[in-house]
């Protein structure tokens, strides 16, 4: 292009060439002109064909759902924001690829909160984007509010978050964007599992419902597909496939729950309404329109993991027990701790594994030292004992398959918000106290039920399933 140029401006008449070169200068300066001239050749010979990594798969589709933010004069930020993991710096880093030449300066800064740990951090990130914005001029900035005022506010700004923006921009001149990162749909979860899995975009012949289940345990989290992909592609064989889909699959509990349910339950102990919303905030959790909470399973089981490390070796000694191999190991040998907060345990699931585990081992025993024990499940487990242990701090019985025909009287149930006692064996239901807690009781499909009796000893009750 120089040559050719250079070429043209020798094969001209003198007078010609002087004559239009004088006719530039008198219109701008020299240094305008020049500037102009360098600025159209360094496009030129800077063109070039943006090469998209393997995980940029399903980012042109969103991409073309928000380019239209580019040509908007009035809209300065555009804010993409989501859960972890699910593709936000990706796409990002894919619409600064595709237009950063048709802007003068451009700058791609990541991982922001990884660098700024201490107090003066956030101010060296920011000069260095001013720099690269400013076209490697340095200036100095003596706050983080001082520097923000130098960015013009003709640029486009991307940011990308794990928290909620409804409440970042409060002023006129800045204008946002927002946009919820959609997790990637069944085609393309298929595609970016198989690209790191095998290297092409379709499963090798045989593994197709492995690769099914994989992509159902993802549910669409591109970095889940890619390290998952990744760590398969090592060792290609079926029964590796096999051993780590049961791995992942183990006692994975995808339930979604009705968020008005679980406020009544959790609240005032967990502060549940103001929880929510913290999850909510930081895209932790999601309300449906029709006030389903759900969760991601790969959050779920990050939770999980964090639980984990309150003991390592001795799930008594933790908060919370989930998984039913482990509750049923405490129940049976009578292994509880003040620390147990919750415990859940499914006997038919368990049954349904192996015979090795008898629904009748369950001592109460175990529950004597549970005092901080405040949600319970017990799902057609037997319990043929005393119930004088259960704690006094129960707030919600989950008992599917209740085995007696009546409620123990020395089962204490006076703090209980919730109780389901679903398929149970229940012929008469009479409250064995004044249930001033109680809110909701479901007694769904116990087919030998007759008669619910003194039902004045619930004042509070607001809902009743048959």
């Amino acid at each position: 292009m120089v040559q050719q140029l250079l070429i043209r401006w020798a094969n001209m008449p003198t007078t010609e060439a002087t004559w239009e070169y004088k006719d530039e200068f008198e219109l701008r300066s020299e240094a305008s002109f020049l500037m102009e001239i360098v600025d159209t050749i360094y496009n030129k010979l800077d063109h070039k064909e943006v090469h998209l990594p393997l995980n940029m798969t399903g980012m042109w589709t969103r991409y073309k759902e928000i380019n239209s933010w580019l040509d908007k004069h009035n809209l300065e930020f555009l804010a993409i924001y989501g859960m972890g993991g699910n593709g936000k710096t990706t796409l990002a880093k894919y619409i600064y690829d595709s237009v950063w030449k048709t802007f003068e300066y451009a700058s791609f800064v990541e991982d922001i909160g990884g660098r700024c740990k201490e107090r003066n951090d956030l101010l060296e990130v920011q000069k260095q984007l001013l720099k690269d914005i400013l076209g490697g001029k340095k200036r100095k900035i003596p706050s983080v509010s001082r520097g923000t005022g130098k960015i013009n506010t003709r640029s486009k700004i991307i940011i990308t978050t794990r928290e909620n923006t409804d409440n970042w921009f409060y002023f006129p001149y800045r204008r946002c964007q927002k946009y919820e990162m959609r997790l990637l749909n069944y085609d393309e979860s298929l595609e970016l599992l198989s690209r790191h899995a095998f290297g092409s975009k379709i499963p090798i012949s045989g593994f197709e419902e492995l690769v099914l289940q994989a992509v159902q345990y993802c549910e669409g989290n591109p970095l889940s597909l890619e390290v998952l992909g990744s760590s398969l592609f090592k060792k290609n064989t079926i029964p590796n496939w096999i051993s780590q889909m049961n791995l992942l699959e183990k006692d994975i509990d995808a339930r979604i729950q009705n968020m008005d349910y679980v406020i009544k339950i959790l609240d005032p102990d967990y502060s549940a309404m103001s929880g929510i919303k913290t999850l909510v905030d930081s895209c932790l959790l999601s309300v449906s329109p029709n006030k389903k909470l759900m969760m991601h399973r790969l959050l779920q089981e990050m939770g999980r993991n964090i639980v984990r490390q309150e003991s390592v070796k001795f799930p008594a000694k933790r908060s919370r027990i989930w998984l039913s191999n482990d509750s049923y190991k405490i129940l049976s040998k009578g292994n509880g701790s003040k620390s147990i907060e919750g415990l859940a345990l499914d006997m038919k699931m368990l049954l349904e594994q192996t015979s090795t585990f008898k629904p009748t081992n369950l001592k109460t025993d175990a529950l004597e030292n549970m005092d901080s024990l405040k949600l319970l499940q017990l799902n057609f487990a037997e319990l043929n004992v005393s119930y004088e242990y259960f704690s006094e701090d129960l707030r919600w019985l989950c008992w599917h398959g209740f085995h007696l025909r009546s409620i123990p009287f020395d089962l204490y149930m006076g703090n209980m918000v919730a109780v389901d006692m679903s398929y149970s064996n229940l012929e008469v239901f009479e409250p064995p106290m004044v249930l001033q807690s109680l809110q909701i009781l479901n007694l769904k499909d116990s087919h030998n039920l007759s008669e619910i009796r003194n039902i004045f000893k619930i004042p509070h009750l607001e809902t009743l399933i048959l």
